[in-house]
């Protein structure tokens, strides 16, 4: 026995099954998000800590870098500002 559907009835189900298909992808992706805002919630202060240390670290070698060429100047009264222009200039290079 085969039974015919009309083309509203197919219509209207296939607008139901879309409804379902967006709505299930829509709480997916809700789902999805909240495990990732929840993740990135946990890393952000060990990113923060971990910044702070390297940027600390930078400016430690930096002043070592300074120091260690300001002996190289040490004749001249604008040798720290010589042993800082040549780091500045090794950085920008």
């Amino acid at each position: 026995m085969h039974t015919d559907k009309s083309l509203a009835t197919v219509l209207a189900e296939t607008k139901e099954e879309l409804k379902v298909f967006v709505s299930t992808r829509l709480e997916m992706l809700n789902a999805e998000l909240r495990e990732k805002v929840r993740t990135w919630k946990r890393g952000i202060p060990f990113l923060l800590i971990a910044a702070v240390l390297v940027v600390t670290g930078w400016i430690a070698l930096t002043f070592a870098l300074i120091g260690l060429l300001h002996v190289a100047f040490i004749e001249s009264v604008y040798s720290w500002f010589l042993a800082g222009l040549v780091v500045a200039l090794f950085y920008l290079v």
